[in-house]
């Protein structure tokens, strides 16, 4: 399902364009086709490792990339990579994550000696790992929750399971062996994609949109996060999301996601007033955009 902030724009993607995502069957996988079904003849084009959508992307292709868990987690690798190379956010998709618990023929609970997913999978699963799996169970980090589902299936060892989504269990051939196993419901538990597109040109920000990121490194002086937030919340921009990031010794950057509910005016106003700000070393745009996708 998709849905404007405003109706500045019908569509995201042109028609029969490239998503790089993810395997298939992963999350990454079903954000892409969120936004891709908005687009007539979108090919998904699946990569092992993260490293092959940036390079789909270099190449003019669209990609979708995982930012951010509501249990708190940030991807910070992939922001960092956001402020290092050209590329823009076009879109966003919030996926409900389900984690689902999946073996061969034969697997039970109680004899698990190895469990397999993506490392944030895991990381929202330590409740079930703690409670509904014995003690000492191995733990297996793999590029994307549909690859532990392909694994545990190749190696057709019922004491291996997958921590997946209820796609892959079912289309790698595994057996249910608890619909939920992360430690939030899927309605809470929502990892956030951004769709990035090459950006070489960087006429960022677009004040006519209303959804914005920016990476923001002030210099290391007494209250000049709040200075900077004032400014924000004078143009009537709200805050989405905030992060920091240690870059070095005594310097941080944050990661700043708002909403504009003020005009394009204020907003562009507020954009030149930040630039101009003294106690800002650098501020980058990485996106602005209209279009919200969930499932």
């Amino acid at each position: 399902m998709s849905s404007t902030l405003e109706s500045s724009q019908s569509r995201v993607l042109p028609e029969e364009t490239q998503i790089h995502a993810l395997e298939e069957y992963s999350f990454s996988d079903e954000a892409a086709h969120l936004i891709g079904d908005d687009a007539p003849g979108t090919e998904i084009v699946y990569h092992d490792g993260i490293d092959g959508i940036w390079r789909g992307v270099k190449e003019g292709g669209y990609g979708v990339i995982p930012v951010e868990n509501s249990s708190g987690n940030v991807v910070w690798a992939h922001l960092d990579r956001l402020r290092r190379d050209a590329v823009r956010i076009a879109a966003e998709a919030n996926v409900k994550v389900r984690m689902m618990a999946g073996g061969v023929r034969g697997a039970c609970l109680d004899q698990v000696t190895d469990v397999h997913s993506h490392q944030k999978g895991l990381d929202q699963c330590q409740t079930f790992i703690a409670d509904r799996l014995p003690s000492g169970v191995h733990q297996h980090a793999v590029p994307s929750t549909a690859a532990a589902a392909r694994e545990v299936s190749r190696l057709e060892n019922p004491r291996h399971i997958a921590l997946s989504s209820p796609l892959a269990i079912k289309n790698f051939g595994l057996h249910e062996l608890s619909p939920h196993a992360a430690d939030l419901p899927p309605d809470e538990n929502i990892t956030q994609f951004l769709l990035i597109h090459s950006n070489p040109e960087n006429h960022l920000p677009f004040p006519d949109a209303l959804r914005h990121v920016a990476i923001i490194t002030p210099e290391n002086e007494r209250g000049v996060l709040n200075r900077i937030l004032q400014i924000v919340a004078n143009a009537r921009v709200d805050l989405v999301s905030l992060h920091s990031r240690s870059i070095g010794p005594k310097k941080y950057c944050f990661y700043v996601e708002m909403e504009r509910q003020g005009t394009p005016i204020e907003f562009d106003l507020m954009a030149q007033m930040l630039k101009a700000n003294p106690s800002i070393q650098d501020i980058k745009w990485l996106g602005s955009w209209d279009r919200h996708y969930e499932n």
